[in-house]
Order: structure tokens, then sequence, then C-alpha cells
């Protein structure tokens, strides 16, 4: 069982790397950063950094899968979604508090930063470092939860045509971001919580993104949506909670 664990803890690793590694290369492809993701007025200094943050979440991702480098890639992806969620997705969000985008791009940033945490929390072998990464993915569920709720007939406008249900489906994806924030508090059911979150996220991927992104294959957009779902995806396979319930009492 533990070998199986420790493969599956691989295959969230480089799934979320892939995801990152993409919206590294959308950085250097589009030459700004992703609008809905990072807000910032495209200029001569924010293109270098554009740049900069770009190669550094490619190579940050890379080195993420070898044992040799791991650790130090782990530690550097973390700081840099801290930054990045600190110096812009926050200001932001707070400059424009009532707008639904603000609230949906800074809290995808806090989901990425979050999982990167658990991951570092995970090959440091950290539990801090992992309930902080917990409590913060938790923190960006409850408002996915709720920006559901407050924008459901928009949120049904986006799925394919051929859904039925839509409005019990989008009450079916609150309940699921809701129920997995609660395991991600408690540090209860994660084993069931995770897969099903993630695996939800990887619908989305198949039957949402993927066709979006194929209708139009120059909208940097829709490319960042789908990396992102793609990085939220990788929790389908998490087994590094379990790190954290053993320590409870």
């Amino acid at each position: 069982m533990k070998a199986i664990n420790q493969i599956l803890n691989l295959i969230s690793i480089l799934i979320f790397s892939i995801a990152i590694s993409g919206i590294g290369f959308v950085h250097l492809l589009s030459d700004h950063f992703p609008i809905g993701l990072l807000p910032v007025s495209k200029s001569i200094f924010t293109g270098i950094v554009c740049y900069t943050v770009g190669v550094t979440m490619i190579m940050a991702s890379v080195l993420l899968n070898f044992q040799k480098t791991s650790r130090i890639a782990s530690i550097l992806l973390s700081i840099l979604l801290l930054i990045l969620t600190l110096a812009i997705s926050i200001p932001d969000l707070i400059g424009h508090f009532y707008n639904a985008n603000n609230w949906t791009g800074t809290f995808e940033m806090i989901s990425l930063f979050s999982i990167s945490l658990i991951i570092s929390g995970f090959i440091l072998k950290n539990t801090t470092v992992l309930r902080w990464g917990n409590y913060l993915l938790a923190s960006g569920l409850i408002v996915f939860a709720v920006l559901h709720y407050r924008y459901a007939k928009f949120i049904i406008f986006l799925m394919p045509g051929w859904v039925p249900e839509k409005e019990l489906l989008n009450g079916m994806i609150m309940a699921v971001f809701l129920c997995s924030a609660f395991s991600l508090i408690s540090s209860k059911l994660s084993k069931i919580t995770m897969p099903v979150l993630g695996s939800m996220f990887l619908i989305w991927v198949l039957i949402l993104h993927l066709p979006r992104v194929m209708e139009k294959p120059l909208i940097e957009a829709e490319w960042t949506s789908l990396f992102i779902a793609l990085a939220m995806g990788s929790v389908a396979f998490f087994r590094f909670l379990p790190l954290v319930q053993t320590e409870n009492p």
C-alpha cells in the first residue's frame, strides 16, 4: 500500500508540474501575464518580469519531478506563487472587492499556492507546511462554492449544452467544494473527498476546457483556465494528507 501511495503522489506531482509549466508557457507565448489570473498592465518592465516568471515556473516544474532537485524546486515554486499572490492578486482584489472575476482569479492563485505548499510539505516531510496548504486550499474551495451559488446562472451558461440537470449539477459541485474544504480543515475523509474533487476537475478539463481551447486556440484565457483546472485535478491522486492525519490524537 505504501508503494502504491508513493506512485499516486508522484502522479499528482507530475500533473501539477505539467499544469504549472503550461501556465509558464502561457506567460512566454502571450508576452503578458494571464489576464484573468494575474491582471497586470503590459509594459516593458512587466514584460521582463513576465518572461522571468514564465521561465521560473517551467524550470521549477521540471525539476520538481527529480528526486535530487525536488526539494529546492518545491520551495522555489511555493515562494514564486506566494510572491505573485501577495504582490498582484490580493492588491487587485482589494481594489476591485465586488468583482467576481477578481475573487475567482485571486483564489485560483491561492489554490495553486496551497497545492504547491502541500507538495512541499510532503517532499520536505514537514506537517506544518502541509497543514497550511490544507487550510489555504480549503479557503479557496469555500470561495469557489460561494461563487457557484452567487453566480449560478453564469456557471450554468458555461456548461456544455448536452449536460442535463445543470442546476442540480451546480449544486453537487458546490457540495463537493464544501465537503472537500471540511475534510482539509478537519483532516478527515480526505481519502474520499480528494479523489472526488480532483476527478471532477479532470472531467472539466476533458468536457469543458479542452473543447473550448480547441475551438479558440489563440485565446490566452482558455489555455490558462485549462491549466488551472488541470492543476486542481492533481489533488485526485493526493496521498500526502494522511501524513497530517496520523498526528491527530
